[in-house]
């Protein structure tokens, strides 16, 4: 790691609670990550803007990276404190490799009896497949390979300065997937103007489904305060006649709402061509059985709900599938027990749910009786 100097220090807390999975996304409550800073530097991340960045001076993201020397021991504190529920943990960039925090944490994340959920971009990963399979066996632990276009490394070279290389990532792909681990592409964020021709986008579906991945779940890019101004300089980098178009996407909302459309399409339709998703299915299995069912339907309506905004539908639909997945995920009881009971008038009962969602989930009941 030439040139980035590396920093230990003891943290005071090391679980970010978020009350809710993160509905339709990636099924994540908790998440809980041993580094501070990036050594990948990708000029798109979100964590240049001062808001996000874990140094005062944003230029040291990818030349400082810290150390969270105790986080094992403040996870195993912490997480032995919380309702079981996915977290999100470890982070398998270059230092890993030296500190090996992040299988430390997927140790305790093992041993308390936690679902895992890991975002990762480096082939690193693979060193600690038998306790990701430990997890996948005792639990549910899944993947999701950060992608965001098929080319050439030349030209994504421009916009992820260190990442490893895209070949790299789906031969790690493959191997995890042999493991029996459920895994897919995170094509987060796809770049407006650079890599997100329909080609582009139809062979990221191919080669994903290629390597073992079972879904492709798609992000736009948000641009606000100092990302936007290092992602800019990027692009005048790369070609800085692209700068004005750009600009003129992120400036005005229907062109871009029609482009998110456009990309959601491309992949869910290339998804269901090539036998693959383009959502992550949402992991129930280490719920108490009698919520199990509730979960599921949780789940349909978030994806539901993500779609709609995906799509640039009603916000107002939207929210009804939101509020209504909250409310079937928060039941304490089966919601077929309260059909059984109630019918069609138990379903109104509950908070947010009215004639045409209840008869959307009735259909669900009616399908999946027992």
């Amino acid at each position: 790691m030439r040139g980035v100097k590396v920093e230990l220090y003891k943290t005071k807390k090391i679980i970010n609670d978020h009350k809710h999975s993160d509905d339709g996304w990636f099924w994540t409550r908790y998440s809980a990550i041993p580094y501070k800073g990036c050594v990948h530097g990708c000029r798109y991340c979100y964590c240049w803007d001062e808001k996000y960045a874990p140094h005062k001076d944003y230029r040291l993201l990818d030349k400082v990276v810290m150390v969270k020397e105790n986080a094992p021991e403040l996870l195993r504190k912490e997480l032995a404190r919380k309702p079981r529920d996915v977290i999100a943990s470890g982070d398998w960039q270059p230092v890993e490799a030296s500190y090996k925090l992040s299988r430390r944490m997927l140790e305790i994340i093992y041993e308390l009896k936690f679902p895992l959920m890991v975002i990762e971009r480096a082939p690193l990963l693979c060193r600690d497949l038998d306790i990701l399979t430990d997890i996948a066996a005792q639990t549910d632990a899944y993947v999701g390979y950060s992608i965001v276009t098929t080319t050439d490394d030349k030209r994504r070279l421009h916009f992820e300065p260190r990442g490893p290389s895209t070949a790299g990532r789906f031969r790690a792909m493959r191997r995890i997937a042999d493991a029996g681990i459920l895994i897919g592409t995170l094509a987060m964020p796809i770049i407006p103007h650079i890599f997100d021709s329909d080609a582009e986008l139809r062979l990221l579906v191919k080669m994903t489904r290629d390597a073992g991945g079972k879904f492709v779940l798609f992000g736009g890019m948000t641009l606000w305060g100092t990302c936007k101004r290092v992602f800019y300089e990027a692009v005048e980098e790369y070609n800085s006649s692209l700068l004005g178009r750009i600009d003129l996407w992120d400036a005005n909302k229907a062109r871009k709402t029609r482009w998110v459309r456009r990309c959601h399409l491309t992949i869910a339709e290339e998804c269901e061509k090539r036998g693959i998703l383009h959502y992550i299915p949402r992991p129930v299995s280490f719920y108490p059985p009698e919520l199990q069912f509730n979960k599921r339907i949780a789940g349909k309506l978030s994806i539901k709900k993500r779609d709609i905004e995906m799509l640039g539908e009603s916000r107002y639909r939207a929210m009804a599938y939101f509020k209504a997945a909250r409310t079937i995920d928060g039941l304490l009881v089966d919601i077929r027990d309260i059909y059984k009971e109630k019918g069609r008038a138990g379903l109104l009962a509950l908070d947010g749910i009215g004639e045409k969602l209840a008869g959307i989930i009735e259909g669900y009941l009616n399908t999946n009786p027992s």
